[in-house]
């Protein structure tokens, strides 16, 4: 009550409703949002939800991607929790969000104040303490945030890069400090959680959390009115400066956002702790790292410790800072880690503590200890309290250093598996199983590599043991477990001597193999079942693409050396294009045949010498474009093609099908190859549609997806196609081919009595004149569990508004205006289409093809900025294919929308330049600035 008196004395107002917050009268809201759509939805989440508590499993069901998670995940309080012991008395938290760390600071039981100056942010974080009476929410700027009382704790989590907001001029920050130095009672503790402009992952490429740019930070692009982060020495001074000189810093991994574990500074001083082991648990989960990365986190932080330089380039800091006296007391603690990915009821934090005889123990707490336990289910969980921590170099450290060093084999990895198995018959022994019998100790189901330590004097020592397995546990499951889990922890592979292309199950049944366990499909099908029950009784979490992920090579080529092929083949073609350019005339004057035409470029480009190999299948791939180019007489400027190397060194470059034969005699128009782990959309839906399969694909064309499907994915395949051609081709990948007209309304009636697990149409709707009816019929071929899996051109791809701009609605013999196409599909068409035949879509994915991809590169490359800004300004303007799955209405998979799924690489083309939006933070990482239509407009104008 006296709170609400000091709120109400300093003339701020709190409207009647459960989700009213305190403001003054007149206040105008900051414009700072996810966007109108994120930002609804996620209200609507927690209005609708009855438990809005820090653990809710209603709103887990609602993180369905980064904003949702951000605000609505348990795992944001991990921040917190080392500083229970200072978390007491009256705190206020500036910059509240919706509210994400508000709920665990009410449900601690302490006094609140949690001030946002978004207005709707405020809301919802109401909306999600709207049953905590301890917590009062205030929708205010902090400069004007007045109030006659003091607090024991001020946070500022995310907030202290934001300073230039508060306070103009190159030390806002400090002034900012100063400024809540007022509001802290003496002795107080302020916390403040920020990224390190010098972290890890910033070296090796992750982008500037605020403006989304590698580099920007590290080479100090910042600028006075804009987000600005410090490495640890900066923040240090920035708080001596500030009045603060007494600090504590934390290092929270892999940041502060999601943390996983927290070390202190005792961490990196205590020899009987392994620092590597822990952090690289965790750099793995964060998901806001780019495909392409110069280094591998996990391989490098152990050399980073081995050289004392983990606290200067932790990826952020947690710091606890006070004007005087002691920062924290009675700390014991070195790091703490926690298991918040799983069901209430098996959550735990583990804390290391340094006991009085410099040796390390943990102590284990669970989170949520009155969360009831799961009934039945194949696993007894066992909580320890408290066990000695061992310390050494784990299996899966040993399997790690071999297999990311070029040219391992797999009598290399046979090594330490062998190590493996014999550490698994010791345990088993020393339990009481004789090493004869097939079937071990059932506790020792968790015994997996990372799990077990060689001590220093080489003895196998196993630990976090905290799983029963409720039924008789053999060998052979327990060493594929291990190996199964082993390969999903080790990030980066070096290429195999044996087999560069080897797959996580051809390698871990050759290992098994080794130790005269050899493993059958069946064998290999009923320990993944296993495993699917396992994690959806901890977890919460169903892996229904395992057995796809078994059959991807281990060994993937690096990103940033993809980049440069890539490049380079720009080069050649660009360079076979000003050729073109150069012989046009002659060719044009000389009536030659295509064919001509690329035998005589072929002529000139061997005599200077070039890579012919190269060249050749890239005319090949090309050849459509180059004989468009001839027909029009168009020149191709050189500098046009290499501007838009940029374009295909960015993760969304689609790899593209390369044609199987360079007779074009030969080659059916759709035949193709391509690789499976590509994203272009014949690579997605493989992947969609996973392994082992009773398929039917309809409109096989001449079998470029049905061969994967068939000999990669192990599924067994059903192909109509109406193409005689075609149908010889597919033929040999299938267990049977059959003659079929989609467009007659009975076409179904020939597989009567047949039912698939996948029924696949793979841009096979736009040809078709009733596709609503074709996908009916599809739907009555399915059996009580199937899906049905497609892929299809979108129509609002910028490539078909350059066309209908340049008044040439331009078809050709593929792409998105194939002449055969009958039907066209936006998003919404897509929607009301899946609707209409009883479906709903659970699994989406977007082909994304930029503008210099695309077959009508020469239209955009010819049209005004003005026309491409406008189409660029459609956020889906780059989505070129949309690949789905989609189940009947009454399956248990929620729904989701098309519409909520990000597109890579679109960035708004009418937003203000960075030095007007000052400070932006990109709507992956959790906030963005947003300014009214008419502000956007102006500066626009000013900025264009």
């Amino acid at each position: 009550m006296h709170m609400i008196n000091e709120l109400i004395k300093s003339g701020f107002e709190k409207a009647s409703g459960e989700n009213a917050v305190w403001e003054r009268p007149d206040y105008n809201s900051i414009p700072y949002s996810d966007g109108d759509d994120v930002e609804s939805r996620l209200a609507l989440a927690v209005q609708s939800s009855q438990d809005v508590s820090l653990h809710s499993e209603e709103l887990s069901r609602h993180c369905i991607d980064w904003p949702s998670r951000y605000h609505l995940s348990p795992t944001r309080a991990n921040l917190m929790r080392p500083l229970k012991e200072i978390l007491a008395g009256r705190i206020l938290e500036i910059g509240a969000g919706c509210g994400a760390i508000t709920r665990y600071l009410g449900e601690l039981g302490v006094e609140v104040v949690a001030l946002e100056g978004s207005k709707r942010r405020a809301q919802i974080a109401r909306s999600r303490t709207r049953d905590l009476k301890n917590v009062e929410v205030v929708a205010s700027r902090f400069q004007d945030f007045t109030i006659g009382i003091q607090f024991d704790v001020i946070t500022l989590i995310g907030v202290l890069e934001y300073a230039s907001i508060f306070a103009a001029g190159p030390n806002a920050a400090q002034a900012m400090i100063r400024q809540i130095s007022k509001l802290l009672k003496p002795g107080g503790a302020l916390v403040i959680a920020i990224e390190n402009r010098l972290g890890l992952k910033y070296l090796a490429g992750a982008y500037e959390d605020h403006v989304w740019k590698p580099m920007f930070g590290i080479e100090d692009k910042y600028v006075d009115n804009g987000p600005r982060t410090y490495g640890k020495e900066e923040l240090t001074q920035l708080l001596h400066s500030a009045g603060f000189p007494k600090t504590d810093f934390l290092y929270p991994f892999p940041d502060y956002k999601m943390p996983l574990a927290i070390l202190e500074d005792a961490a990196f001083h205590t020899a009987e702790f392994n620092t590597a082991a822990l952090i690289t648990q965790t750099v793995d989960s964060d998901e806001n790292l780019p495909e392409a990365m110069a280094f591998s986190q996990r391989l490098a932080w152990p050399m980073i410790i081995r050289n004392q330089l983990a606290p200067d380039l932790s990826n952020s800091f947690l710091v606890v800072a006070r004007e005087n006296g002691s920062v924290r007391k009675n700390n014991r603690a070195i790091a703490h880690y926690y298991s918040t990915g799983r069901r209430n009821h098996f959550k735990k934090e583990a804390s290391f503590l340094k006991t009085a005889g410099s040796q390390v123990q943990i102590e284990y707490e669970k989170i949520c200890p009155d969360a009831p336990s799961p009934a039945g289910g194949p696993l007894t969980h066992v909580f320890p309290t408290t066990v000695e921590y061992t310390s050494g170099t784990s299996l899966l450290a040993l399997f790690e250093g071999v297999l990311s060093k070029d040219n391992w084999t797999v009598k290399d990895a046979g090594r330490i598996v062998r190590l493996y198995a014999d550490a698994v018959d010791r345990f088993s022994h020393e339990l009481g199983c004789p090493r004869s019998d097939d079937v071990i100790a059932s506790s020792l189901y968790d015994a997996t590599p990372e799990n077990i330590i060689l001590a220093a004097d080489g003895k196998p020592v196993l630990i976090d043991q905290e799983w029963i397995y409720n039924a008789p546990l053999t060998r052979k499951f327990l060493l594929f477990r291990g190996l199964l889990w082993m390969t999903g922890k080790i990030s980066q592979f070096a290429a195999c001597e044996d087999d560069p292309n080897l797959t996580r199950k051809q390698f871990i049944t050759q290992l098994l193999a080794l130790l005269d366990y050899p493993i059958d499909d069946e064998s290999i099908k009923s320990y993944l079942e296993i495993e699917r029950n396992i994690s959806i009784l901890v977890n919460s979490r169903d892996f229904k693409e395992i057995d796809y992920w078994l059959m991807m090579p281990l060994y993937r080529q690096h990103p940033l050396q993809r980049t440069t092929e890539l490049i380079d083949q720009v080069k050649h073609l660009s360079s076979a294009y000003t050729l073109k350019a150069e012989y046009a005339e002659i060719l044009e004057a000389r009536n030659v045949t295509m064919k001509e035409q690329l035998e005589n470029l072929q002529m000139f480009v061997d005599k200077n010498d070039m890579e012919t190999k190269t060249l050749r299948s890239l005319i090949a791939a090309h050849k459509q474009t180059i004989k468009s180019l001839s027909e029009r007489k168009v020149e191709v400027p050189k500098e046009s093609i290499m501007s838009n190397a940029a374009d295909l060194s960015t993760p969304n470059l689609q790899d593209p099908p390369q044609v199987v034969s360079e007779n074009d005699s030969a080659r059916h128009k759709y035949e193709y190859s391509f690789d499976i782990n590509g994203k272009i959309a014949p690579a997605r839906v493989a992947r969609v549609v996973g392994t082992g399969r009773d398929v039917l694909e309809v409109g096989s064309g001449p079998g470029s997806i049905t061969r994967v499907l068939t000999e990669v994915g192990k599924n067994s395949v059903t192909a109509l196609e109406i193409d005689p051609e075609a149908i010889e081709k597919v033929r040999p990948h299938c267990k049977q081919v059959l003659s079929c007209d989609l467009n007659q309304a009975d076409w179904h009636e020939i597989l009567a009595g047949n039912e698939f697990d996948i029924v696949l149409a793979a841009d096979v709707l736009e040809h078709l004149y009733d596709p609503l009816q074709a996908l009916k019929s599809m739907v009555t071929l399915l059996n009580g569990s199937g899906r049905i899996v497609l892929s299809l051109p979108h129509a609002s791809h910028l490539g078909i508004g350059c066309c209908l701009l340049s008044n040439n609605f331009r078809y050709g013999e593929w792409g998105l205006l194939d002449k055969t196409h009958i039907r066209f599909f936006s998003l919404q068409n897509i929607h009301n289409l899946i609707e209409a035949a009883g479906l709903k879509i659970i699994h989406a994915e977007f082909v994304i093809t930029p503008p210099s991809n695309m077959e009508f590169a020469d239209l955009w490359n010819a049209m005004d900025s003005n026309k491409q800004k406008a189409l660029l300004s459609n956020p889906f303007s780059l989505v070129y294919q949309v690949v789905l799955k989609a189940a009947p209405i009454d399956a248990e998979e929620p729904a989701i929308s098309l519409f909520d799924i990000p597109v890579e690489g679109w960035k708004d083309p009418y937003a203000p330049p960075e030095y007007v939006r000052g400070y932006k933070w990109n709507s992956r990482m959790g906030k963005t600035i947003r300014f009214p239509g008419r502000v956007l407009r102006t500066l626009s104008r000013l900025f264009p």
